[in-house]
């Protein structure tokens, strides 16, 4: 893949320091040359990909890089949504499942699937986003659409937070986005929206916008969840007006 590509992939993360690069492989269990080829491969693809992006931070607004980028194993996924560039390998049996390891902005997990659906979580009648695997359930009110805005508040838009392993639920906890410790800037206008749905994917997230009027300040927050972490992943990005 050349040009277009790449350069999506650029306009994409190169607005977010916070970008992550995620090589994902699936399944538990020990095994051979094989999967280690197409492990090795895609790990170095990602690593290709990571260092012309650290190269363009560098240089002159609207530089430009080729690639020639080829995924003989797995798939190839450019998530502008999550600000991720993911490798999913299928059926790949090298590591045990749970395991999740950083070299740089590149993350290896493994482990089984997740899913990530909307349902009235909480009994209230009104409809939630969900992220949930064999260990966690998280669940954000739905509010709004990317084309229409409507009030929203970090410090009540949780809804619930389930240690399935413990039997632990967590309603409402206390939560906020503060952008330079300001109290305008966790609420004003905007939406949430799953970046992915699906059933036994291997990982998605919630975007959250928030138009914080008062304050002059704009923002983007995701809530990401993998197949088998126990803990959710904040990032705020694309902070404007700080």
């Amino acid at each position: 893949m050349k040009g277009d590509l790449i350069s999506g992939v650029v306009a994409i993360v190169i607005v977010v320091s916070s970008t992550i690069l995620v090589l994902n492989t699936i399944n538990p269990f020990v095994q051979e040359s094989q999967d280690f080829q197409a492990f090795n491969e895609a790990e170095q693809t990602l690593k290709s990909i990571d260092a012309a992006i650290n190269q363009l931070f560098v240089e002159a607004p609207g530089a430009r890089r080729t690639l020639d980028v080829n995924v003989r194993s797995g798939r190839l996924v450019v998530s502008g949504a999550e600000n991720k560039i993911k490798i999913r390998l299928e059926n790949t049996n090298l590591f045990s499942s749970g395991v999740r390891k950083q070299e740089g902005n590149i993350l290896i997990s493994s482990g089984a699937a997740m899913s990530a659906y909307e349902s009235d979580i909480d009994g209230d009648g009104n409809t939630d986003l969900v992220l949930e695997n064999g260990v966690m359930l998280f669940a954000v009110k739905k509010l709004g659409t990317p084309s229409s805005h409507v009030v929203a508040n970090t410090t009540d838009m949780i809804v619930l937070m389930r240690n399935k392993a413990l039997d632990i639920n967590v309603s409402y906890p206390r939560s906020g986005v503060f952008i330079n410790d300001k109290q305008n800037t966790a609420y004003g206008v905007g939406y949430t929206e799953l970046t992915k749905f699906g059933i036994n994917i291997a990982s998605s997230s919630i975007h959250l916008y928030v138009n914080a009027t008062q304050a002059n300040v704009a923002y983007d927050v995701s809530f990401s969840l993998g197949a088998s972490q126990d803990f959710i992943e904040m990032h705020a990005t694309r902070v404007v007006g700080a």
